[in-house]
């Protein structure tokens, strides 16, 4: 009996070990050698959900949702109130903008009240749906889970910034709480550019590479507004600097690629318009584009009495893959 709860013993100390190296690897960024440590950990333990959680974790999280989903649903399989498999589920969802994403978070917290990671999301589902209520509800619930929530700190921020508020309460907290974190400030840029703020979106993906530089997913989100802007030079260089380090989710590549066709393209700039046409059709189609545009920009800026700041671009795409991208 004494050698058996010995080898037991000997066994679990292993796989906790075993466990805590693949996080390691997964915190040095050593995703290949995280990923190949947590196939072996789930080989070796494969009624572990957890397990199964943390892999579909890391999976999410290098750009490989359909991966995780796998492993979320396998450990559902064996602990259908697991609330990492949920959050995971719920999370996949968030991504693409599924109502799912609402139901999922719920049942993380049925399953454990006190999962913050839960309650940040519904905060951050409330406010992508301009649920600005529901949002600070949400982020004050996070808060007495965790009171040094940065994603809380984020959405409150946030929230402040969209209603031309003073969020100074809440960036001091982050400034001072997480000095070297830059995920909140990339936080409160993604929110800023979905409501269409490029240039303030951009300054807080600014702040976030400033306190933490290799954060290359603000780089990728810093690199994307610059684009909408008409900044492809510094567009470029940031995605490029992402994609260079590991960074490579869809967005990213597709846009590098897009941009990679840019010399195909001629472009005509004339007054307040910038034209991007394909080489092998621009002539002909720039005497029907351009006259309609100069047309729209002035109807426009008649219609809501105002005098646009900068050019507007309009670009042509004849594939309709570049179109989508």
């Amino acid at each position: 009996m004494r050698f058996l709860l010995g080898v037991l013993l000997a066994a679990a100390l292993t796989a906790q070990t075993s466990s805590n190296q693949a996080e390691a690897l997964w915190r040095q960024h050593d995703y290949f050698g995280a990923n190949d440590a947590f196939r072996a950990l789930v080989e070796q333990h494969p009624k572990d959900a957890n397990l199964k959680v943390r892999w579909g974790r890391l999976l999410l999280e290098r750009f490989a949702p359909v991966d995780a989903a796998g492993l979320f649903n396998e450990a559902l399989a064996i602990d259908p109130k697991n609330a990492g498999a949920h959050l995971g589920l719920a999370l996949i969802a968030e991504e693409d903008f599924e109502g799912s994403a609402i139901d999922e978070a719920h049942k993380a917290l049925a399953s454990d009240p006190n999962l913050v990671e839960a309650r940040e999301l519904l905060a951050k589902l409330a406010l992508e749906d301009s649920d600005l209520k529901t949002a600070r509800e949400e982020a004050a619930a996070a808060l007495k889970l965790n009171a040094k929530s940065m994603a809380a700190e984020a959405i409150n921020a946030s929230a402040d910034l969209l209603e031309h508020r003073d969020a100074g309460e809440w960036l001091n907290r982050i400034a001072t709480e997480h000095p070297k974190d830059g995920a909140g400030y990339e936080s409160i840029g993604f929110f800023l550019q979905l409501n269409r703020r490029y240039d303030d979106a951009i300054t807080y993906f600014r702040k976030a590479i400033a306190v933490e530089p290799d954060l290359w997913s603000a780089h990728s989100q810093l690199g994307l507004n610059l684009m909408r802007l008409g900044r492809e030079s510094e567009a470029h260089q940031e995605l490029e600097l992402a994609f260079n380090n590991h960074y490579a989710d869809l967005p990213t590549k597709n846009t590098l690629k897009l941009m990679d066709k840019y010399g195909d393209f001629k472009t005509f700039r004339e007054g307040q318009t910038i034209l991007l046409l394909d080489k092998k059709e621009a002539d002909v189609l720039r005497l029907y584009i351009q006259p309609e545009f100069e047309r729209a920009l002035a109807t426009y800026q008649k219609k809501y009495e105002i005098t646009l700041p900068r050019p507007v671009q309009l670009e042509v795409y004849p594939n309709h893959e570049d179109f989508a991208v």
